[in-house]
């Protein structure tokens, strides 16, 4: 059986993303060997991320469901700008 990261991994290599670190597909608690529907993808830096979540916006995305997946920013407790250029975490639900 292959990784579900893996498989979401091959999913996103048209978008070509730069600087991708990371896919963490969580996982359904209840449910072994499926998730919960969503993902964080971590990038090197707060430019690569929002490079990234342009590109994944500009098509309908569906990621093995009926639901189209829906991009954002994995929500942060401050506002402040020193903190929000360190953010490098999009989450992606379908």
């Amino acid at each position: 059986m292959v990784d579900p990261s893996v498989q979401l991994a091959e999913k996103l290599k048209p978008f070509e993303l730069e600087n991708l670190d990371r896919i963490n597909l969580i996982e359904h608690p209840e449910r072994k060997g499926k998730n919960r529907g969503y993902a964080f993808l971590d990038f090197r830096t707060h430019v690569d991320a929002v490079a990234a979540f342009l590109k994944l916006q500009e098509k309908d995305l569906y990621l093995g469901t009926d639901f189209r997946a829906h991009i954002s920013f994995s929500n942060t407790l401050s506002q402040d700008d020193e903190i929000m250029e360190k953010v490098q975490q999009q989450n992606i639900c379908s």
